[in-house]
């Protein structure tokens, strides 16, 4: 005998007036405190379709008997009996007040397709006319409630206490609580749903589509029973409709289910296996026979983690047969490689050759938002273009190639479809996701970009003030000689990481060079560089000479002075470049600056030249000397100075001759150059700086 309970508040239910007044007119009409909203909820009574008790009947006695039930009988759960009293004051759905009583295990029975629990009222030794709830739960699920009242005798019990909001009856009798619970109550989805009581004997789920299947091996479950449901549930789409179920920039197949314990938190202790269907046809005409081959089964932890589960060969326990048809309607059809250890309920044979499945280390989802399973393609990813070190104007974009990321698979092919989130989180820059494909992926927010043809995700950079960074980072995607999510699935699950490819960039600021190279003047500040020399002139005398250099964003600036009041019958003056600074090549750029006629000529130094010691020797570059010219300069004297001024493009385009394709960059590039001077007529006019094919190393570096 358990001791007796009694109730906190006025015992003398305001309820029980209520139900009896009918019979004792004696009875008050007026009360001090709320009654309570007595009700009964279950598929018949108050249900909010979609709810759980939408497959959950209370049965006679304690209620009047259902017309009609929504489904099919589930005798594979444990359900829970709360006895409790009912707190007028606070009203909840279940266990309100302190409890009477608590059944559960052994102690309900299943048979006949319903519950049953004997309640021994007397054994609680109850308090006449103190309201009580009687709610059923599945783990934390409520599936409904019956409020109860208890009365001295049975002269009180109304004649068909089944129809009343609250049931009364006779305080010591035993009361029959039988209820019905249908497939669907854990579900989602009732029509691909699967639900059992587990315990540490472990147990196999098999949805009624015999889609998917869970078989939980024995000792996964320790120390309780859980009651777990598998079911498929709508795939979670990106904003371009493709399937992106899970957190991760993986590309992502339909064949999207959750596994929930009703209990809460749901951990195996020893691997679980778990199987989806697929078509096998379908997938394959979007992959091809090799990368579907390589897909895996995925697993969203209840920390959030992704886990990649590893393959493992089981015998078939699922029955395939009619997934297509079943399926047709979606864009991507489910794929799976699946089976099951153990068969519970009939065995349907394969079509195909069975497949492989996935081993789970241990489902963490919690209730509702269960674990998230969907089949996704390991991939890694690099840098394939857009250098590291790219630079260029403030505001504009990068003078390398834009940021490009290649996504492929364990064998090296590329993915077609995954996505990339590229972020340029410093110094104000910005993103121009123009003429790609950028979607909104749930879990990832915006512009994620989707990988093309050839697996490469692009974006347009524009620069801030330095120092500019850029990420682009695939959640669930590896680094290429890293040890991507696909690198070793032999026993255990791979937590995907996110990985992260940095981009740097060096805004440059042309405001802090102010070289006019057209007005044959060497001004101050013009020039940050420069190199002092003893020049030739003809008749065997000399003057100072100073070349000068410096870069902006744009251009190469070079000067020479040299001190003299009038210009000789002859003023040529050559600049012999050594575009990559390690040798002399063929091709190496080469400006000749006639200061009689002041013209230019781009030139370029060919084979002949380089076997020669010939001092002028090069040939026209038939790229050079365009319209806008590829070089500009100046020749003047002012009765002091003689002057040279010219300005060279860091990158004219596609002339290799002009400093090589692709130009110089001002992240470290390096050029030498020698200059011949021909100042007056003879060979004692001649001076060649530093000497001849001895260069002088010019670092092309930001300005400054």
């Amino acid at each position: 005998m358990r001791p007796p309970l009694r109730a906190s508040i006025a015992v003398i239910t305001l309820s029980g007036a209520l139900v009896l007044a009918c019979q004792e007119s004696d009875m008050p009409t007026e009360v001090d405190a709320p009654l309570p909203n007595f009700v009964i909820v279950d598929g018949a009574n108050t249900c909010v379709a979609g709810d759980p008790c939408e497959h959950f009947f209370f049965l006679p006695p304690i209620v009047k008997k259902p017309k009609r039930f929504n489904g099919d009988f589930n005798a594979n759960l444990v359900p829970t009996i709360i006895i409790s009293l009912l707190d007028i004051e606070s009203n909840p759905a279940c266990v309100p007040g302190d409890t009477v009583r608590l059944v559960t295990g052994d102690d309900v029975t299943v048979g006949n397709e319903k519950y049953k629990f004997s309640w021994k009222t007397g054994e609680d030794d109850l308090t006449d006319r103190v309201n009580l709830r009687i709610c059923v739960k599945i783990g934390q699920i409520d599936l409904g409630y019956r409020d109860v009242v208890p009365v001295a005798n049975g002269s009180e019990v109304p004649k068909f206490p089944d129809k009343l909001p609250i049931y009364v009856f006779t305080n010591g009798s035993t009361i029959p609580l039988e209820f019905r619970i249908e497939d669907g109550v854990l579900c989602e989805n009732d029509e691909d749903c699967a639900e059992l009581a587990v315990g540490p004997d472990g147990g196999l789920l098999v949805t009624n589509t015999g889609f998917a299947g869970l078989d939980i091996p024995d000792g996964a479950l320790v120390s309780q029973t859980n009651n777990i449901a598998l079911f498929s549930v709508p795939c979670d789409t990106a904003s371009d409709g493709s399937v992106r179920h899970l957190p991760i920039d993986l590309l992502q197949f339909a064949g999207c289910y959750e596994v929930i314990a009703a209990e809460g938190t749901l951990e195996f202790q020893v691997d679980a296996l778990v199987g989806v269907c697929f078509n096998r046809t379908a997938v394959e005409g979007v992959l091809g026979v090799d990368q579907a081959a390589l897909l895996q089964i995925h697993h969203q932890r209840s920390d959030g983690v992704v886990e990649a589960l590893p393959n493992a060969v089981e015998p078939a326990g699922v029955n395939c047969s009619g997934f297509a048809a079943a399926h047709s309607n979606n864009k991507l059809l489910y794929y799976a490689r699946a089976g099951l250890r153990k068969v519970q309920r009939a065995v349907f044979p394969w079509i195909d050759p069975p497949a492989l499945m996935a081993i789970d280390q241990g489902f963490g989802g919690k209730l509702k938002s269960g674990t998230p399973l969907d089949w996704a393609l390991p991939a890694q990813a690099e840098i394939v273009s857009g250098t590291q070190n790219g630079f260029g104007v403030i505001g504009g974009a990068p003078r390398v190639p834009d940021p490009q990321v290649k996504v492929t698979d364990a064998n090296g092919d590329p993915v077609a479809g995954a996505t990339v989130g590229f972020r340029a989180p410093s110094s104000g820059g910005s993103l121009d996701f123009s003429g790609v494909t950028n979607i909104t992926v749930p879990g990832l927010g915006s512009n994620r970009v989707v990988t093309d043809a050839v697996g490469v995700a692009s974006v347009g950079w524009i620069l801030g003030t330095n120092p500019n960074t850029l990420q682009a980072e695939g959640v669930g995607i590896g680094l290429t000689g890293a040890g991507g999510p696909f690198a070793d699935h032999a026993g255990v699950a791979v937590d995907l990481g996110t990985g992260v490819l940095n981009f740097t960039g060096l805004a440059c600021d042309n405001s802090a060079v102010n070289v006019n190279p057209r007005d044959a003047t060497v001004g101050t500040n013009e020039y940050a560089n420069s190199e002092g020399f003893s020049a030739n002139l003809s008749g065997g005398n000399s003057a100072a000479a100073t070349v000068y250099w410096v870069n902006d964003c744009d251009n190469l600036y070079l000067a020479l002075t040299v001190e003299r009041d009038e210009a000789d019958k002859t003023n040529t003056l050559a600049f012999d470049f050594d575009n990559g600074n390690n040798q002399p090549d063929v091709g190496d750029n080469v400006i000749v600056f006639d200061g009689d006629s002041g013209e230019l000529s781009d030139n370029f130094l060919t084979q002949r030249c380089i076997r020669r010691r010939q001092s002028a020797c090069s040939t026209s570059d038939p790229d050079g000397n365009v319209i806008p010219p590829i070089v500009v300069g100046s020749f003047g004297n002012n009765g002091v100075l003689t002057t040279y001024e010219i300005a060279i493009p860091l990158d004219s385009g596609d002339d290799e001759h002009d400093f090589g394709d692709g130009g110089l960059q001002i992240t470290g590039d390096q050029v030498g150059f020698f200059i011949t001077l021909s100042l007056g007529s003879g060979a004692q006019g001649n001076t060649q700086f530093p000497g001849f094919r001895e260069y002088l190393t010019i670092n092309i570096a930001p300005p400054q």
